[in-house]
């Protein structure tokens, strides 16, 4: 997810913005790399792209590690899936 949002997405929408406008067009912030909204400074979109590619290892977590260990009735698989979902929410947000 990382390399989809930090290089694959951009250029899928820059891609898609010239094909709509059948000429090339200008980038907006979401036709920038990581790289390039680090050196613009666009601080809040660079971290969001961070946060929903790190929002997926905790999902990872939730949905792999939480029903194999709640098969076996105990509490504390219980607890890590509600961990890993506060995690995970709290990164996204």
């Amino acid at each position: 997810m990382f390399i989809v949002l930090g290089w694959i997405m951009p250029e899928a929408n820059q891609a898609f913005r010239e094909l709509v406008a059948h000429r090339r067009a200008l980038r907006g912030m979401n036709e920038l790399t990581l790289g390039q909204l680090a050196t613009y400074r666009y601080w809040f979109q660079f971290n969001e792209r961070w946060a929903l590619s790190a929002g997926d290892a905790g999902a990872c977590v939730v949905c792999v590690h939480g029903p194999r260990c709640a098969m076996h009735g105990n509490w504390k698989s219980i607890a890590v899936g509600i961990v890993a979902v506060i995690g995970y929410l709290w990164v996204v947000n």
